[in-house]
């Protein structure tokens, strides 16, 4: 995930309790139906690869197996207009969780909220990488890149191949047209929900890895790897190139 430049310092702190780190405090957030697709394309790729591995072994021409792609919905019907009032909605359900698990980080991420929106921070750094956080495409490619980076402990910025990757991976793989995301309001509570909690992990990560906090940076990849795989999708076991998520 690009790196934000811009640090917000009391919204990291919310990550640097190792019970909200490890319980993961806003895990409902995931977007179950594009993790589990998602999940699903890797797992065809792994089991092909393997077949052409063995195809090679045996003299034989592999077979060209092509992906049959999901339905495809028209760019109005991705994207959104940002709503404040969605997005009052979606702090109030993320401060609630935070809360749920430690009640001055609760208090702390309200206030943080208000005084500086993190999202309003990240959105022209994602769009420098290409990536519109209006777009429903967009943010999920954002956070599957960013729990890619947070599980492996990756220190180096995403390149912008690998952001184009990513995004060309979860639009090819990925079911938008199944999920329900048939409003401007929904798309946004969908994606709004993946960008917070991958940017505040992001933050988190990057403060842990600027203070050489080694065990910090074990428990948050931990909680990163721990979210994917709840959801089917083994982060540590892909790789991300401007081909998108590569199985190892």
């Amino acid at each position: 995930m690009p790196r934000l430049s811009t640090s917000l310092i009391c919204l990291t702190l919310l990550m640097a309790s190792p019970a909200l780190a490890q319980d993961y405090a806003w895990q409902g957030f995931a977007a179950a139906d594009a993790m589990n697709t998602l999940h699903h394309n890797l797992l065809n790729r792994t089991n092909e690869a393997a077949q052409e591995r063995r195809d090679r072994a045996a003299g034989r021409r592999p077979a060209a197996r092509p992906a049959a792609p999901p339905p495809s919905l028209p760019a109005n019907q991705l994207t959104f207009r940002r709503d404040p009032a969605v997005t009052r909605g979606v702090h109030a359900d993320l401060v609630k969780r935070v809360s749920g698990k430690d009640a001055n980080a609760g208090r702390v991420l309200s206030q943080e909220l208000v005084r500086r929106d993190p999202l309003t921070v990240a959105t022209p750094i994602f769009r420098r990488f290409g990536l519109d956080t209006g777009n429903v495409v967009d943010a999920t490619a954002i956070y599957f890149m960013g729990m890619w980076g947070a599980a492996n402990n990756v220190q180096n910025q995403m390149s912008p191949d690998q952001a184009r990757g990513a995004r060309a991976h979860v639009a090819r793989a990925v079911n938008f047209a199944g999920m329900g995301l048939n409003t401007p309001a929904a798309r946004q509570r969908y994606a709004e929900g993946l960008l917070y909690q991958v940017i505040l992990m992001d933050m988190a990560v990057e403060q842990a890895q600027q203070q050489k906090n080694a065990a910090h940076q074990r428990v948050l990849a931990d909680a990163a790897h721990r979210q994917m795989t709840q959801a089917g999708l083994d982060m540590r076991k892909v790789d991300l190139t401007a081909a998108g998520f590569v199985p190892l």
